[in-house]
């Protein structure tokens, strides 16, 4: 019997399993970018403030198109996680290095 009677996945899935699963390129979760990205030596830092506020134009762009397609890939398992943190009844653990480390502090 499960503590609190929550139900655990079948199988966890451990660092080994991760590291068969490829990551995902850059092509299929934004099919319209380029798979590489330019060197920091041959970046052009703008200097008019038209330029500024077009390249922030074509970043949110880009980022929109992202999150667009997202939506492929919610499923099951995501409404499954989100009954598991919702149905906790103790604490639940938000870890994280960097960007994700700043998101999962608002999350808390």
């Amino acid at each position: 019997m499960n503590p609190g009677g929550r139900k655990f996945p079948p199988r966890l899935m451990v660092p080994e399993d991760i590291q068969d699963i490829p990551a995902p390129s850059a092509s299929s979760l934004h099919p319209n970018r380029e798979e590489s990205r330019p060197c920091l030596e041959s970046v052009v830092i703008p200097t008019s403030k038209a330029e500024i506020v077009q390249i922030a134009r074509e970043v949110l762009r880009i980022e929109a198109e992202g999150i667009r397609h997202l939506d492929a890939h919610l499923d099951e398992s995501f409404a499954t996680a989100v009954q598991w943190i919702c149905e906790a009844s103790g604490r639940v653990i938000v870890t994280g290095i960097g960007k994700s480390g700043i998101v999962g502090r608002k999350i808390v």
